[in-house]
């Protein structure tokens, strides 16, 4: 398990998730780690945007352990487009930021433990399904979205 940084790339803080210019390994670091796996924790914080309204979009592979966007300043994006974004443990969006869902956007959330957390923050979503034997969530506000399966 690693913790996985989101930083501005060679031009902005705007890019695809997938790609590993935007990853480091530290909070304010240089880009270049590898692209998050299921087993990594990843952080979106006041390092992460450069500049007003930056997108992160989701791209072919979406996956971390527990996603955290506590601390974004610059109001920035999370875009769904027509990807899956996988969540292995806890799920926390900020009010100081926006998403942008699409009709086949899934939040496919597959812990196996109990203890996990989901804050929306306000945000609503599209899909979101719950999978993970022995998996455990607790919602630590309203969780809005158009279908929720299991």
């Amino acid at each position: 398990m690693a913790n996985r940084y989101w930083v501005p790339g060679p031009t902005s803080g705007t890019g695809t998730y997938d790609d590993p210019d935007h990853w480091a390994t530290s909070s304010g670091g240089v880009g270049g780690a590898s692209a998050p796996t299921s087993a990594d924790n990843v952080f979106f914080d006041a390092n992460s945007f450069t500049a007003a309204s930056q997108t992160v979009t989701l791209g072919s592979s979406n996956y971390c352990l527990d996603m955290t966007w506590t601390g974004v300043t610059n109001t920035p994006t999370l875009s769904w487009g027509s990807k899956n974004l996988n969540v292995y443990g806890s799920f926390t969006l900020s009010a100081s930021m926006n998403v942008t869902v699409t009709s086949s956007s899934f939040l496919y959330l597959f812990a196996t433990s109990t203890g996990k957390t989901i804050t929306t923050a306000g945000k609503t979503l599209k899909y979101v399904l719950f999978g993970g034997i022995g998996g455990g969530w607790t919602l630590q506000d309203s969780l809005t979205c158009y279908y929720l399966l299991q």
